[in-house]
This record gives C-alpha cells, sequence and structure tokens, in this order.
C-alpha cells in the first residue's frame, strides 16, 4: 500500500507541483529549539547579529568583540536594538586579560600566533600591533545574560576551543553551537576538523549544519579552507 506521502506527492504532481525536503538552516535551528538568546563570541562589527537580523530573527543577541576600535562600530549597531546588547570582551578559558594580535583585517585577529603559512598566503592577516584585553569565561558570564535556552556562536580565528574550555557549566544549558572549523592549520595550535567533531562529541554535541565558506583561491576553487558548522545537543532537557 501506498504511503499516505506517495499520495501527497502524486495530488501536488496532478496540480503541478513537486515536494520536496527543503533542508533547514540557522533559524530554523533557532526556532525548533526555541532558543531565546544567540551568544556572539568574536563579533567584529556585529555582521552575525545584522545578517540575524535581516533574515528574520528578532530575538535577545548578547554580542562580544574585544578590540576597543571595532568594539566602537560595534556599540553603534546595538545601540539601536533593545534586544541587542554588547561587551568589550574577549571570551576564553580564564579570567582576566590576554594579549590579541590584532590583524590587518581586524575580523582575523586572533588570540594565536598566524602560522607562516597563513601569513604567505593572506597579506590580510599580517599583525599591525598587540592589544591587551578583559577576557572571561561564558561560565562566569552566563548567570549575568538571564537566558534559559541560549545559543552559542564562536568565531574567534583558531582560538573557538579556549572559548568552549571556559564553558564547561554553561553548555550543559547551550541547546546549539556554531563554529567555524579549518581544515588547514591558519593559526598555531587550532584544532582543525577531525579534532572539533571528536571535541563537540565529547560535549555532547552533534552536527546539524554543515556550510563551507572558504575555498583556496582561483588556482585551486576546489579545496575547501573553512566552513561554518552548527551543532545541536544530543539530548537537551526539556
Amino acid at each position: 500500500m501506498d504511503s499516505w506521502k506517495t499520495h501527497i506527492n502524486r495530488l501536488m504532481a496532478k496540480l503541478g507541483y513537486r515536494v520536496v525536503r527543503r533542508k533547514i538552516d540557522l533559524l530554523d535551528v533557532l526556532r525548533l529549539k526555541n532558543v531565546d538568546l544567540v551568544i556572539d563570541v568574536g563579533a567584529n562589527e556585529g555582521q552575525f547579529g545584522l545578517s540575524l537580523r535581516r533574515r528574520g530573527y528578532y530575538g535577545r543577541i548578547a554580542s562580544f568583540e574585544p578590540i576597543p576600535q571595532v568594539y566602537a562600530r560595534l556599540r553603534q549597531v546595538t545601540f539601536r536594538d533593545a534586544n541587542w546588547s554588547s561587551q568589550e570582551l574577549a571570551l576564553g578559558d580564564y579570567d582576566g586579560s590576554a594579549t590579541l594580535r590584532v590583524a590587518k583585517s581586524s575580523q582575523l585577529s586572533s588570540l594565536l600566533a598566524s602560522t607562516e603559512w597563513n601569513k604567505d598566503r593572506e597579506s590580510n592577516v599580517a599583525q599591525v600591533r598587540c592589544e591587551t584585553v578583559a577576557i572571561r569565561r561564558l561560565d562566569s558570564i552566563l548567570p549575568e545574560l538571564k537566558t534559559d535556552r541560549p545559543f552559542l556562536k564562536v568565531d574567534v580565528q583558531g582560538a573557538e576551543e579556549k572559548v568552549l574550555r571556559g564553558a564547561k557549566e554553561s553548555l550543559s544549558r547551550i541547546v546549539g553551537v556554531q563554529l567555524e572549523i579549518a581544515l588547514y592549520e591558519f593559526y598555531e595550535g587550532q584544532l582543525l576538523l577531525q579534532e572539533s567533531l571528536r571535541l563537540m562529541n565529547d560535549l555532547g554535541f552533534v552536527p546539524a549544519i554543515i556550510d563551507p565558506i572558504g575555498y583556496y583561491d582561483a588556482t585551486d576553487p576546489c579545496r575547501l579552507m573553512e566552513m561554518d558548522c552548527v551543532f545541536i545537543r544530543r539530548r537537551h532537557p526539556t
């Protein structure tokens, strides 16, 4: 006997339509997991938050950016949005201060040193100065954010593991995580693909979305370099 799905497909075909399964995107995850706060670590000038707003997410966002000059521009964006807060702060695996290597392109700044290979392939990663910035663990600040079902986005140029190590207690409450994962070593000591997947599995998360975001260059356009990965908690308490 044909399934009800087959009957629906046949009916829609008679009407000139074809039923296809739509791939889920980040907004689907936020909605389906009832997220009440997006924690945006490594916010830069607010590009990620602005993208969420353009795509229809109007819930709460808490953004963190440690570079003073960049944070000033982020603050101009968040100041106009009652549901979007920001702090001039880096997140990592301890509370205190840290040395941030500020790159020519501020989005490529990192707590980690760039590899020589990365410097050779990308001029914008060149270090222009060092900044001493405030750094805190997510475990230290999550109670201040007053959230029950947070989603964590981390884009900190190779230092994602540090953020996760500083969120050991918080991760039991976090329903999803988005990480930028590299397939090649851009920064010294960063986790690569297999290590990142293993760590997230150990922390209790499984992949939901994998989105390629960067290829090598015109000489090797099929060589994937980076991707955004969204993970969801394997079993989240109700």
